[in-house]
């Protein structure tokens, strides 16, 4: 399958940057969760 042209996905970046521009903090903090997350089930594992 050939990748589509980089411009198709603009609209789609333009606006999940926006949503993490206005939530950067939540945006964050839920990194952070699943980064625990998935180490914390590394372990486990």
């Amino acid at each position: 399958m050939h990748a589509p042209p980089s411009y198709a996905f603009f609209p789609i970046k333009a606006h999940v940057l926006r949503i993490d521009f206005l939530l950067t903090f939540e945006s964050e903090i839920s990194y952070a969760k699943l980064l625990f997350f998935v180490q914390f089930s590394h372990l486990c594992n």
